[in-house]
């Protein structure tokens, strides 16, 4: 597959939601890789269709103002709406034809209706005919959603939100795309920030220590200093201070960054360029392993997105060269990737087959390719953005797919050979769109977040998953505010679950963090 590719510039107006990132790679006309979007970059816009996931109608994410707007339509997965919805092709809550759409709050049934929030379940409103009590659960027989609703006839969670959302970030740039870790006594948080640029489009990495029980502790500290864009943060922690990868556009070209930082947050020295090649680099999943760091990425050198990754050493050192380890003529992209012990494992997105669909392969410790390329899942639909993490025995995969006609979250496990086992589970069946899963594992059960719309705006969502893959209990709403909560990080702690987001409720785009405590 012989591809152009070149840069194009894509303007993007600034409101109170921005776009992350302003460039595109436009590949012989026919497709353009928009990375507008913190993780859900790298997405496909086909210039009108549902276009990879992510992007939706003509314009990709951000189209020409909004977050996940486009003229015509939804937005892909997740986003808030198109003409007629809450984001249109300009602000917040522009479209022609005001905030609900398709899935807003009333839909045809209207606020109250025969007893639930939503009427008699409108097109997407709140609840069913059972309404909120109904006769035992809490949204009653008919689900919190109604049609497709999160609850049964009974039900709840024994888990739940400790205190209120706390505010990590409180400046006058945008700050988003969190990657958080947990260290044993504290949390770490990394993000994307434009408060050093006086046009609020050019962004720096920042990082902020968070206590134990979820206050902000000491300053925000400034991590990249540097003209351009600084971008998708992944953070790790060694056992003694934080790795941190991301990608940058320093050099007039979009590279693999990395640094070291202390316990304290402190930069270790100067950032350390991974990749020096002409294509686009990045999407950076970062991975500690004990002794080295690994870090896998997404990459157009070879006229096409594929996979590579790359050995660090402890002192920020690259090792050895970069290896190539997807080859075929499809768009490989958005790696995750994790350590076993003995090696790596990686999942993508891969739309090989003619449609997007999720990948595995193995790594050695060497960062030496093991067997071929494996095929996860296998539908008609669209599948993306996976979320991989090892349990000590097998390896565990979330992801979004909109196979059932909206996006919902899926889950699949996957032997330590990297063979898929049982069948795709599906998580969420709700009439919202469901996205951008972080899954972690417990020690006996897995906890995934994702973004959701079914409430009218963006929510940050969580549930628990048993180690079977079943889904336990209900849908757990974590954020309700009238504003857009996305792009979840969610990481276990031993205890409990700590979870940070990008969040608008303060009318300007702001880090937020909360803690989860769930009930054996």
């Amino acid at each position: 597959m012989n591809l152009n590719i070149r840069r194009v510039s894509v303007p993007a107006q600034r409101t109170n939601i921005r776009c992350l990132v302003k460039a595109s790679l436009l590949i012989s006309g026919l497709f353009t890789l928009s990375y507008c979007g913190a993780r859900t970059g790298l997405e496909i816009d086909n210039s009108g269709g549902k276009a990879g996931g992510v992007i939706g109608g003509s314009a990709g994410i951000a189209g020409s103002g909004g977050i996940d707007a486009g003229p015509g339509g939804k937005a892909g997965f997740g986003g808030f709406a198109g003409t007629g919805g809450i984001a249109g092709s300009g602000g917040i809550d522009a479209g022609s034809g005001g905030k609900a759409g398709s899935g807003g709050f009333a839909g045809s049934g209207g606020i109250a209706g025969s007893g639930g929030i939503a009427g008699t379940g409108g097109t997407g409103g709140f609840a069913g005919t059972g309404g909120l009590g109904g006769t035992g659960g809490v949204a009653g027989s008919g689900g919190v959603a109604g049609f497709g609703g999160s609850a049964g006839a009974g039900g709840g969670t024994s888990c739940s939100k400790i205190g209120s959302d706390m505010r990590i970030t409180n400046n006058i740039g945008a700050s988003g795309d969190p990657s958080l870790v947990w260290t044993g006594n504290e949390y770490g948080v990394s993000w994307t920030d434009t408060r050093d640029d006086a046009n609020n489009i050019y962004d720096e990495i920042y990082f902020k220590r968070i206590s134990l029980t979820g206050f902000p502790i000491g300053s925000d500290i400034r991590v990249t200093n540097a003209i351009g864009f600084s971008r998708y943060p992944s953070l790790v922690w060694t056992g003694s201070e934080y790795g941190l990868s991301w990608k940058d556009t320093r050099d007039q070209d979009d590279e693999i960054y990395f640094n070291g930082l202390s316990s304290a947050g402190v930069p270790q020295g100067s950032d350390v360029r991974i990749t020096n090649s002409i294509g686009y680099s990045a999407d950076p999943s970062l991975i500690w392993n004990g002794s080295e760091y690994g870090v896998s990425w997404a990459d157009a050198r070879d006229n096409n997105l594929e996979i590579y990754f790359r050995r660090i050493s402890t002192a920020g050192v690259p090792l050895d060269s970069d290896v190539r380890i997807t080859n075929d003529g499809g768009l490989s992209k958005h790696p995750s990737l994790v350590w076993n012990g003995n090696e790596y494992g990686v999942s993508w997105d891969d739309d090989r087959d003619g449609n997007t669909e999720i990948y595995f392969r193995r790594i050695s410790a060497a960062g030496i390719p093991l067997d071929s390329d494996i095929r996860i899942t296998n539908d008609k639909g669209h599948s993306s953005l996976p979320s991989l993490v090892w349990t000590g025995n097998e390896y565990g995969v979330a992801w979004n797919d909109d196979r059932d006609g909206n996006y919902e979250i899926y889950f699949r496990r996957i032997s330590a050979a990297g063979a898929p086992l049982d069948s795709d589970i599906r998580i969420t069946k709700d009439n919202g769109y469901s996205s951008l899963p972080s899954l972690v594992w417990t020690d006996n059960e897995y906890g995934v977040s994702w973004t959701d719309d079914r409430d009218g705006n963006n929510e940050i969502y969580f549930r628990r998953v048993s180690a079977a893959g079943a889904p336990i209990e209900l849908d757990m709403r974590l954020t309700n505010d009238n504003a857009y909560s996305s792009l979840p990080s969610l990481v276990w702690t031993g205890n409990e679950f700590g979870i940070s987001w990008e969040d608008l409720r303060d009318k300007n785009l702001e880090i937020y963090f909360a803690r989860i405590a769930c009930k054996p």
